[in-house]
C-alpha cells in the first residue's frame, strides 16, 4: 500500500474553527472540575476530624472546603499513580496494600507532613 495516497485531500480552512467557549481562568476554577468525593460528605469528615483535635468550634467555609476537597483528591491520584508503577515494576496488574506502602516510602520526606504515621 502506498502511504503517499493516504493522504488527506481536502484542506483546513482555520477561519471556520471556533473561537474556545471558555477561558483559561474559567478552565482554572475550582467550580468547574468534577470532583469524585462528594463535597458534603469530605465536609462533615473535615468537621469531624476538627472535633477530634481542638476543643472550640470552627466553621469552614464551602470555598476552604472544595481547596482541600481538590488537594487531597490530586494527592490520592498522584499516590494510587505511583502505586501503580510499583505494581507493574513487581509485573503485577492488581494493586496491592505494599505498592502503596513502597509508594509513600520512595516519596519519603514530602509526605512526612501528611500525618505521624510511619511506614513499616
Amino acid at each position: 500500500m502506498d502511504i503517499g495516497r493516504l493522504r488527506c485531500k481536502k484542506k483546513i480552512d482555520f477561519s471556520e474553527v471556533e473561537e474556545p467557549k471558555l477561558t483559561c481562568n474559567e478552565l482554572d476554577s475550582p467550580k468547574k472540575k468534577k470532583t469524585f468525593i462528594c463535597k458534603i460528605a469530605f465536609h462533615r469528615v473535615l468537621n469531624d476530624i476538627l472535633e477530634q483535635v481542638t476543643q472550640e468550634q470552627y466553621k469552614w467555609s464551602m470555598e476552604a472546603t472544595e481547596v482541600l476537597l481538590h488537594t487531597t483528591e490530586n494527592y490520592l491520584i498522584d499516590l494510587f499513580e505511583d502505586s501503580y508503577f510499583c505494581a507493574q515494576h513487581a509485573k503485577r496488574i492488581t494493586l496491592q496494600v505494599k505498592d502503596i506502602q513502597l509508594a509513600r516510602r520512595i516519596r519519603g520526606r514530602y509526605e512526612s507532613f501528611i500525618g505521624s504515621e510511619t511506614i513499616n
